[in-house]
Parts: C-alpha cells; sequence; structure tokens
C-alpha cells in the first residue's frame, strides 16, 4: 500500500472532521500514526491509525470505522503516558514490534515511545512469550490469556523476520511471506520450529 499517494491533505482533514464528529476534537490529538498491515503490506484491506490524545472522553474513544478516500479506517486510542505503559497491556504485543516503523500523519509524535524489538533483549522476550501464550500454545483453560487468530502469524513472523535481520528493514521476499500470512495462505504450524527456536534463544537463554 502506497501511503504516500493516499494520505494526503483531503485524507487528513476527512480524518479529522470524523474524529471531531465523535468528539474528538482537534485541539485533543497529540498526533496520529499509521500502524499494522498497511505499513508493511500491498493488500492491507484497511488503514490502522493510533491516535494519541491528550485527555480521555470515555464515550469518544470506542473502536470505529470510517470510510476515508474509499479505504476502512480503524482507529485506536492512547495517550503518551498510557503508550509509555503498554508493555501492562498483553494484546498490544504486536505494536510493540510495529512502533520504529509507524508513520506520524498528524502532529508531533516526539514523545512517542519507540520500543526497539532488535536490540533490546528485554522487549524480545516480552514479545515471544506473548507468542507462546496467545497464539502458538494457546490454552483455553488459562483465563489470562485469549487465542489470536491465525492472521496474527504475520505479525509474529514480522517480529521473526526483524530479528533474523538484525534491522527493522524487510526483504521483498519477506514482504511477500507476510502478505500470505496475512491472506492466511500459510499455516502457523509451518513456523512452528521458527517459533521454538526463538523461544529457545530468548526464553532459555541457550
Amino acid at each position: 500500500m502506497d501511503l504516500n499517494k493516499i494520505i494526503k491533505e483531503d485524507f487528513i482533514n476527512d480524518l479529522l472532521a470524523n474524529l471531531n464528529n465523535i468528539g474528538i476534537p482537534i485541539y485533543n490529538v497529540e498526533c496520529i500514526l499509521v500502524e499494522g498491515s498497511a505499513l508493511y503490506l500491498t493488500n492491507a484491506n484497511d488503514i490502522d491509525l493510533k491516535v494519541m490524545l491528550k485527555r480521555y472522553n470515555n464515550k469518544a474513544e470506542m473502536m470505529k470505522s470510517f470510510s476515508i478516500s474509499n479505504y476502512k479506517v480503524d482507529c485506536t486510542y492512547y495517550t503518551f503516558n498510557d503508550w509509555s505503559r503498554v508493555l501492562e497491556y498483553k494484546k498490544d504485543a504486536q505494536y510493540i514490534v510495529e512502533s520504529p516503523d509507524m508513520v506520524c500523519i498528524y502532529g508531533n509524535d516526539e514523545k512517542f515511545l519507540r520500543f526497539d524489538p532488535v536490540n533490546d533483549k528485554a522487549i524480545q522476550k516480552f514479545v515471544i512469550e506473548i507468542y507462546d501464550k496467545y497464539f502458538f500454545n494457546y490454552k483455553k483453560e488459562n483465563k489470562q490469556t485469549y487465542k489470536m487468530d491465525d492472521k496474527r502469524l504475520w505479525n509474529f513472523l514480522l517480529f521473526a523476520f526483524k530479528l533474523e535481520n538484525k534491522s527493522n528493514n524487510l526483504t521483498s521476499a519477506q514482504l511477500s511471506i507476510l502478505q500470505n500470512a496475512h491472506d492466511l495462505k500459510i499455516n502457523k504450524e509451518d513456523y512452528r520450529p521458527l517459533f521454538d527456536k526463538l523461544k529457545e534463544n530468548l526464553v532459555d537463554g541457550r
């Protein structure tokens, strides 16, 4: 998805108008960042945005989808302070891996914390444990977890490829695999050996 061709002035103006219409005025928005599959994939289906707020209005900050420039746009909401504590919210593990790549399209993102999955060993261990409990080895009887759907294989592979490359940059071949995972064309069990190897290295320290 070529974000430069999509996210232009008209797109931003429509987005801000939609946010205002649901009770999120412009003066309450610190910045807006693109996250998710639109950062990496040709066929992303939608555009996911992280909207950073000065303060919450619980009636406004709810998941709502907008149609902007013929694209489905989904927004999630944080304050800078809450994002700095995102490690406490287990379900947001995949966003941590994406954070170095998120693109600011409005406002000032200087205070937005970008985690480092490539070099930070604690972050790596945290993320692999999430994919252990919530994805590859999910146990229904464990009430402290929830099951990630199979589509989340692309998020895991994004993490794995970054570790493999020792970089946030991915090859065209890796991006193609991410697209297939996103489109449910490959089975997560095919990548269990890769998961097991990463878990062994990061958690067991072998």
